[in-house]
């Protein structure tokens, strides 16, 4: 079977494989690769039976001893990912892919004392070109997850007591910009009534995202907002979350696949 309107797929897949391919480059020349957890000092063993598992293997040990299998490892997916891009290989390679992200996440995190969640962005977002057939299917539970990770993220800072103190949001600012502060943070810092009431905005905008469950008519509306957000963040208190932004792409109305047409269907 061959679908009328493939078109978005591959400009999607295409941008979101271009993209990780641009964040494994950088998060390669950060030292934070496979390749820059050979020597490594630290070591956490998890707490589930996924770490567990991937332990047994040896992995991880034979990164941290051995540079050449974190570089193979690094050029490997390198590699995979920006054949993805370009769909060379079918649906095999983006599967591949998903393991390399998989194993990367635990891998990396058994070196990393603060676990970083935020890496789900590259198996998550792979899903949906994992499958021809349930295209649109994983595409929109890719939606319903990036909602669940706002969504809880705004339940979590509403549970949290003092998040309702007024001055939370300002001593956290001064807390994380106490090495670079800026003009626009000392302002937080000093005025903790605009920083509240920022803090308040940002919330009800995270819990708001649940929107995109229900209806993709504000996607442009939850997209900007999700940059705004993590441009704040980053230039607030200096957290890093542009990875996340992966997620972004499929809120872009161009790139959402339409139900009255067919998916094509490669030969197993």
């Amino acid at each position: 079977m061959f679908s009328i309107a493939d078109e978005p797929k591959k400009q999607l897949q295409l941008l979101f494989f271009m993209l990780s391919a641009g964040l494994l480059l950088y998060r390669f020349n950060c030292g934070l690769l496979f390749s820059g957890m050979y020597a490594c000092p630290l070591f956490n063993p998890g707490a589930d039976w996924a770490y567990w598992l991937v332990h047994f293997t040896g992995i991880p040990s034979l990164v941290q001893h051995n540079a050449w299998v974190g570089y193979t490892l690094d050029l490997s997916w390198l590699i995979i990912t920006i054949s993805c891009a370009f769909n060379i290989g079918g649906r095999w390679l983006p599967r591949l892919f998903f393991l390399f992200a998989v194993l990367y996440f635990l891998v990396f995190n058994s070196f990393n004392i603060n676990h970083s969640h935020k890496l789900i962005v590259l198996f998550i977002g792979v899903i949906p070109f994992m499958s021809n057939s349930n295209y649109e299917r994983f595409f929109n539970w890719t939606r319903v997850y990036l909602a669940f990770i706002y969504v809880s993220s705004g339940i979590w800072k509403l549970a949290r007591l003092n998040y309702f103190d007024p001055k939370h949001l300002s001593q956290l600012i001064a807390h994380q910009t106490a090495q670079f502060p800026n003009n626009l943070s000392d302002y937080l810092v000093n005025h903790s009534g605009v920083s509240f009431w920022l803090g308040v905005l940002a919330t009800l905008c995270q819990l708001a995202v649940v929107v995109i469950v229900f209806t993709k008519k504000h996607d442009v509306w939850v997209l900007v907002f999700l940059v705004i957000f993590h441009l704040g963040t980053y230039f607030l208190i200096h957290v890093w979350f542009f990875d996340m932004l992966l997620f972004g792409l499929f809120l872009i109305p161009c790139f959402q696949p339409k139900s009255n047409e067919l998916v094509p269907v490669e030969p197993r």
